[in-house]
């Protein structure tokens, strides 16, 4: 296979995921499959838009509403996979590597230009009144321009992290450690998804696109913030009961790099073995500080949606999310440094360990 196709099948794959990864939310929450495209352009940072109108027997009600927020959970296992594929080898020559990313920009430039110019999808959404729920058909239209030039951002960004682990050392320690970071809020989320699918299928839903969102606002790496709208307790309530989630975020860290470390090549030396511990520690607690400061940042946006009545205007719920990316780099680098000093030293044991078995195969042989 060519670099360029390479390049192609790397963001292909990443959508073949997110498309799977939104499918499967959709149909937890009851919701038409003609709105994967819109999943697909948000998770690629466009802003979708929600007309449509609510058909009552006296006067029509008028329906808007903006969504602005990246559903991570569909969003972050797609970059994984496509740095997976794109990059291959944290030894891959940078011709070879410019290649692939010129095909998987030109790719994702077609692909999410496609995906944001399908016609807005029609939704029957049953807004309850009394006993008698109020049929609501609206309409969802993503704005192609940003889910564009996001995607172009994304894969362009990736190949220069590919380019860039060519030249420093401890490949291998920084490619876990920030999967890792990006992955462990996305698996949050998809167990709490596992966990309440059979009771309440739609929270399952929620929980599948925005869980890791969610992660994140719990352990204060964006703060929620409502204004109006009479979802605004329930959500004041939930924010800042998950900072638990922070540890289950670094001891996913610290499993992923105690089980993936490499081993040493040679001996440690007692001297060498703790300063590549040191050095290991601090290139995870940066790595893992800069990745969730970038998805803190992503977490930028809102939820507005209001119903209106001539010149009367009701809120039914104005979310905001701002990011905190420098608590968000103090955490990372708080929590894996002491992954990467775990996965140093896991390293050695697993090299002693293995010189231990082999001198014993030697012996009985």
């Amino acid at each position: 296979m060519t670099p360029i196709l390479r390049g192609a099948a790397a963001t292909l794959a990443a959508l073949a995921v997110m498309t799977g990864l939104a499918a499967t939310a959709l149909a937890l929450l009851d919701a038409p499959m003609a709105l994967v495209p819109a999943v697909l352009a948000a998770a690629a940072g466009a802003p979708a838009g929600l007309a449509g109108e609510i058909a009552t027997p006296l006067v029509p009600i008028a329906l808007r509403g903006t969504v602005d927020v990246v559903p991570l959970g569909v969003a972050a296992p797609g970059v994984v996979v496509l740095a997976v594929v794109l990059w291959g080898s944290a030894r891959t020559p940078l011709r070879t590597l410019a290649l692939r990313t010129a095909g998987a920009a030109g790719t994702a430039v077609v692909v999410l230009a496609v995906l944001a110019r399908v016609d807005g999808a029609a939704v029957d959404v049953p807004l309850p009144t009394g006993r008698m729920p109020l049929p609501t058909s609206a309409a969802l239209t993503v704005a192609p321009g940003s889910a564009v030039f996001t995607g172009l951002l994304v894969v362009l960004g990736l190949g220069a992290a590919g380019a860039l682990l060519t030249r420093v050392h401890h490949r291998r320690v920084l490619v876990v450690t920030a999967f890792a970071g990006a992955v462990a809020p996305v698996l949050i989320g998809l167990v709490a998804a596992v966990v309440v699918a059979p009771r309440q299928p739609a929270l399952a839903g929620a929980a599948l696109l925005f869980g890791a969102n969610a992660v994140l606002a719990a352990v204060g790496m964006s703060a929620p913030t409502t204004s109006a709208g009479p979802l605004s307790p329930l959500l004041d309530t939930a924010a800042g009961r998950g900072s638990w989630l922070l540890v289950v975020v670094a001891l996913s860290t610290v499993a992923a790099l105690a089980l993936t470390a490499p081993r040493p090549a040679r001996p440690p030396v007692p001297g060498d073995r703790w300063r590549r511990v040191g050095a290991e520690a601090v290139a995870a607690g940066a790595v893992l500080g800069l990745t969730l400061a970038l998805t803190a940042l992503l977490t930028t946006g809102g939820l507005d949606l209001a119903i209106s009545v001539a010149v009367f205007r009701t809120p039914l719920l104005d979310l905001r999310l701002e990011p905190s990316p420098g608590w968000a780099l103090l955490a990372g680098a708080l929590t894996g440094a002491p992954a990467g000093a775990v996965g140093s030293l896991t390293a050695d044991v697993r090299w002693r360990a293995q010189q231990r078995l082999v001198r014993r195969i030697r012996a009985y042989g």
